[in-house]
């Protein structure tokens, strides 16, 4: 264990990857120093938009004394990226980031030559978020993602995704599925209930026991048919995002389209998109539309490629 670390950074919406910074300091470092950004540094630095000294400074303390580090802290304002560590002989080691190492090295050339012991440079890992691209501060401002660092739908997709990306089938109305579709996927409670009441059982059922953002309870009956002999996994995602580990499931569920159930904690709408993007060509994709009915997409390379352009927009999926 070092005595004293040092690390920095502006921590702007404090998210995962400042997190992993700070509690990797504290658990190496018997003393921790953070320098923080000034509002000089912030300016020069063109970094647009971020929160004033004060409030950063705040909401880092605030962060630290939940976590019960603030007694081991200190905050320091720094007006470079250097701060006091090329001068300062008590500091041991410092914590940085994948992109912030370069800075490290830096510093410990600048401490040979003024004749001080080189810090140990710990380097943390890159936080990915849910798209494996990098969490940032910037990407939490421009609302491309949330503190943990999960894909937002933008809002000038909302209107977008209103609009049925295939079939409408109105309400009421049989639905007929080709002998030529292998496979069936649907979305949303009702869509769900409604093909398995017409003796239709989708491979992968995705639900979320809502619908209309109301409770859905479903008939003992219908469940049994639902549940019977398939394997049934439980996630997180939306309202409004899309968690990357039910993507990664649809995914892997397409190499062997075994008969599956997703329940859904929040809200199953936005699936429909990586549903189509992994489906095998040719499958069937049955999702509900408010107040028009469910909407049948043939999955198609088209199909495939208008998804995928509609997926980018949450961030360069």
């Amino acid at each position: 264990m070092y005595n004293h670390v040092i690390l920095g950074g502006t921590f702007d919406h404090i998210h995962r990857g400042h997190e992993a910074l700070l509690r990797k300091a504290f658990v190496i470092g018997k003393k921790v120093t953070i320098g923080l950004t000034s509002d000089v540094y912030v300016r020069n630095s063109k970094i647009s938009n971020s929160n004033v000294y004060e409030v950063r400074n705040k909401q880092l303390e605030m962060w630290l004394k939940k976590q019960g580090f603030l007694p081991r802290s200190s905050i320091v304002p720094i007006d470079d990226a250097y701060g006091p560590s090329t001068t300062d002989n008590t500091y041991d080691a410092i914590v940085v980031s994948e992109e912030t190492e370069k800075v490290a090295k830096e510093i410990n050339l600048l401490r040979i030559k003024r004749g001080i012991s080189l810090l140990a440079i710990i380097v943390v890992s890159m936080v990915p978020a849910y798209d494996e691209k990098r969490i940032s501060s910037t990407r939490i401002r421009n609302g491309e993602i949330d503190h943990d660092g999960r894909l937002i739908l933008p809002k000038t997709l909302r209107s977008t995704l209103t609009k049925p990306i295939g079939t409408i089938i109105p309400d009421k109305k049989p639905i007929s599925v080709p002998e030529s579709s292998t496979t069936i996927i649907s979305v949303g409670d009702t869509t769900t209930e409604t093909l398995l009441s017409q003796g239709i059982i989708p491979a992968l059922a995705i639900i979320d026991f809502q619908a209309r953002r109301e409770r859905f309870d479903w008939k003992k009956d219908r469940w049994e048919m639902l549940t019977k002999n398939r394997e049934i996994a439980y996630f997180e995602s939306g309202p409004g995002f899309i968690q990357k580990k039910v993507m990664k499931t649809i995914k892997r569920w397409s190499d062997d389209l075994n008969s599956s159930l997703y329940i859904i904690d929040g809200e199953e709408d936005l699936l429909v998109l990586p549903a189509i993007l992994y489906a095998p060509i040719d499958s069937l994709v049955f999702y509900g539309q408010p107040e028009q009915g469910i909407i049948e997409v043939v999955v198609t390379k088209e199909k495939k490629q208008l998804v995928q352009k509609l997926l980018s927009q949450f961030t360069c999926f």
